[in-house]
């Protein structure tokens, strides 16, 4: 294939399959945190706070992205 076959492709699927996955991933985490609705007791060191099960839910994903984030770019600079 070549560099002018890629291009033309690009055009239809601009995405690559890692943003693909990417976004399903968060689709899926989307679901999974709107139906957890419930409450829940959540202890770190010496501190326990009870709060809706899905702001808890939100926190982690939100901490992990954040992560995951981060060591991207800490490995793009490489």
């Amino acid at each position: 294939m070549s560099s002018d076959d890629r291009t033309r492709s690009n055009r239809f699927w601009p995405l690559s399959v890692s943003q693909w996955v990417s976004i399903a991933l968060l689709i899926l985490a989307v679901i999974f945190i709107a139906q957890n609705l419930g409450e829940a007791s959540v202890g770190l060191l010496w501190v326990s706070v009870r709060a809706p099960l899905w702001l808890v839910l939100g926190i982690i994903a939100l901490t992990g992205f954040v992560a995951g984030w981060l060591m991207g770019r800490r490995r793009r600079r490489r």
